[in-house]
C-alpha cells in the first residue's frame, strides 16, 4: 500500500536480466496506489500485453504487502490463466489449512527476515505447512526468507511513512536483495512452468535448506496465529544460536 509503481521496476528488471526466457512485467498504476479491486487492473494489463501481441499463455503475479493478501483472494476465486501466485512480504490466509491440496496455483511466500511488517513468526506458519505437505511442498508451496532483507526492500528507494516507521533495518543493500530476490523468483517460475526443473529444485531448495531453515525453526515456537488484531496477550522469544 502507498508504493509507486516505479519504485518496483529496479526489481522487476532484476528478475528480468537473470531470466533464461523473454520476461515481460507490468506494473499497474492504482487508485491512490491502494491494491484494490486488483480483478480489474490484472484484466487491464492482460489487454494491454495482448494488444502488444504478447502471450499471456504462462503468466504469474506478484503482490508486495497488502497487494499480495489481496491478490491471493483474488486467485482463489479466478485461477483461470495464471500459471502461479508470488508473495513478497506477504502471505496467504489462516484459513487455506493445505494449500498445496486446497490452492489452486503454485504459491511462492517470498519474506524478509527482518520485515518489521509481515513478522517472521507469521511466516513460519507458512513454513510449517509446507514442511508438513508432500516432497512436492517446496517446488509447489515454497516458503523462503531472506537474511537481512526488510519489507520496503521488495520495493525500492523511500518508503512510504507508514512503513518507515513500522520497518526494521535492513542489513544488506537494495541491490543485493533484489539479486536474491529474483534468483527466488525465476526459479519458482522454472520449477513449475519453464521445463527447467532441476537446476531451479536445487536454487529453491538451496534458499530453502539455508538461511530459511535456520531462521524458521527457531520462529516455530511462537503461539498460534501471533498477529491477530485481538486482544491477546503473548511473548515471543527471539533465539539466537552461538557460534
Amino acid at each position: 500500500a502507498k508504493c509507486t509503481p516505479e519504485s518496483y521496476i529496479p526489481l522487476a528488471q532484476e528478475i528480468q536480466k537473470i531470466s533464461n526466457f523473454s520476461l515481460y512485467v507490468a506494473i499497474p498504476k492504482l487508485f491512490v496506489d491502494m491494491p484494490f479491486f486488483v480483478e480489474t487492473y490484472i484484466d487491464k494489463m492482460k489487454q494491454q500485453l495482448a494488444a502488444q501481441q504478447i502471450k499471456t499463455d504462462i503468466l504469474y503475479i506478484a503482490g508486495h504487502s497488502l497487494g499480495g493478501q489481496n491478490l491471493a483472494g483474488y486467485v482463489s476465486k479466478s485461477p483461470q490463466g495464471i500459471s502461479g501466485l508470488i508473495l513478497l512480504g506477504s502471505y496467504l490466509p489462516l484459513e487455506i489449512e493445505n494449500p498445496q491440496e486446497t490452492y489452486p496455483v503454485p504459491v511462492l511466500t517470498l519474506a524478509g527476515e527482518l520485515d518489521g511488517l509481515t513478522k517472521i513468526t507469521r511466516i513460519a506458519l507458512a513454513y510449517d505447512q509446507m514442511l508438513r505437505n508432500s516432497s512436492l511442498g517446496i517446488q509447489k508451496i515454497p516458503v523462503v526468507v531472506l537474511k537481512g532483507v526488510s519489507h520496503n526492500q521488495f520495493a525500492g528507494g523511500e518508503a512510504p511513512s507508514f512503513v518507515r516507521e513500522n520497518d526494521l533495518r535492513p542489513e544488506i543493500d537494495e541491490q543485493t536483495a533484489h539479486q536474491q530476490m529474483a534468483e527466488v523468483i525465476n526459479s519458482f517460475m522454472g520449477v513449475n512452468s519453464l521445463q527447467q526443473s532441476d537446476n531451479s529444485l536445487k536454487t529453491l531448495s538451496k534458499f530453502i535448506k539455508g538461511d530459511t531453515q535456520e531462521l524458521l525453526e527457531l520462529s516455530l515456537i511462537h503461539i498460534s496465529e501471533p498477529t491477530r488484531l485481538l486482544s491477546i496477550s503473548y511473548a515471543v522469544f527471539c533465539l539466537k544460536k552461538k557460534k
